[in-house]
């Protein structure tokens, strides 16, 4: 998917400065799960998230039912103007989440953590997005994600089976999980997981296709 940079001013921040708009509509498995409403620039989220904070463009997005959770989570002093103090000296007017995406696929994740918010379609949202790691030109932002209904799985990208040769190591990723109150939180930091299809089993000879994936690790 290509990415563009977008100077457009939604709730008060810089686009080009935060995870840019993508050129095509993204699904939330490949965004930072959260967006601006294109009517008004109301913030929404996935139905799964707690928080999102990037520390490098000071922007961080919180579901205001979990407000307390995400203060936790990220040891912030909540002030009294209604700003958080980070360690590390960071003071941060937290972006609060009005509305909720509702796809599909996540109605019953939406019904359970909708709460205050109000439902709003994918293709009423723009995205926001993190580059892909190493395009020229563009930073590549490293923000923490927490969800609700999600794992941390484990993922060994390592050795040959079948033809198929992985490299890369240990790696994670968040997974949906069957209980609601399961919590997983991608770091973003990415890894690369590199698959190399071998003509024959043992993997060696020709080379008949290469491919990567990258994983958001979590924990």
């Amino acid at each position: 998917m290509r990415k563009i940079s977008c100077p457009l001013i939604f709730g008060g921040l810089l686009l080009m400065a935060l995870p840019c708009l993508s050129a095509q509509r993204p699904s939330l498995d490949n965004s930072l799960r959260f967006g601006y409403a294109l009517r008004d620039g109301a913030v929404a989220i996935d139905p799964a998230v707690v928080f999102v904070y990037c520390p490098d463009t000071d922007t961080l997005i919180v579901h205001p039912d979990f407000a307390k959770d995400a203060a936790y989570d990220l040891t912030a002093e909540i002030l009294p103007s209604g700003e958080w103090f980070i360690p590390g000296g960071k003071l941060i007017t937290p972006q609060v989440a009005k509305l909720m995406i509702v796809t599909g696929s996540n109605e019953k994740a939406a019904l359970r953590n909708l709460g205050s918010l109000e439902a709003v379609g994918l293709d009423q949202v723009a995205m926001a997005v993190v580059t892909e790691p190493g395009t020229p030109g563009e930073p590549t932002p490293v923000c923490q994600v927490k969800l609700t209904g999600y794992k941390c799985q484990a993922y060994d990208c390592s050795g040959c089976a079948s033809g198929t040769k992985k490299s890369g190591g240990a790696m994670s990723f968040c997974t949906p999980s069957d209980k609601p109150t399961d919590t997983c939180t991608q770091t973003g930091s990415i890894k690369t997981c590199n698959i190399t299809q071998y003509q024959n089993a043992d993997c060696s000879g020709a080379v008949i296709m290469t491919s990567a994936t990258n994983f958001n690790v979590c924990n």
